[in-house]
């Protein structure tokens, strides 16, 4: 099971979150700082580039969340509430991740065919 560490939690005081979520705020964190340094010159394109990595970040997150709404849809009907503490999975991390890429991939070609 080549994915096992995904299934662990870390544990903050009284909250506890799954090891990917710290390892995600970090990578967001150092592509920020990656994105300042790339675009020192040129603000337009840094807020840009911010923009379009925290909304896809956005987006994930929200599909992620959101995600036991379409998986677990029995358990939802009967449960509303289960929105809260239900975790997406894997299903929900692969569906998120797939929202992000299209939403990056849409607006860098739209950017793109506005620059022609």
């Amino acid at each position: 099971m080549p994915m096992a560490w995904f299934a662990q939690s870390v544990q903050f005081g009284r909250f506890s979150a799954p090891v990917w979520l710290p390892a995600s705020l970090l990578a967001l964190a150092g592509t920020y700082a990656a994105i300042r340094w790339m675009f020192r010159r040129d603000k337009a394109g840094q807020k840009w580039a911010a923009d379009l990595v925290f909304n896809a970040f956005f987006i994930f997150f929200i599909v992620w969340k959101l995600s036991p709404a379409v998986f677990q849809f029995s358990q939802v009907v009967r449960q509303p509430s289960a929105l809260l503490f239900l975790t997406g999975g894997t299903a929900g991390i692969i569906t998120g991740a797939a929202a992000a890429v299209i939403y990056m991939t849409v607006k860098f070609l739209r950017a793109r065919a506005r620059a022609r």
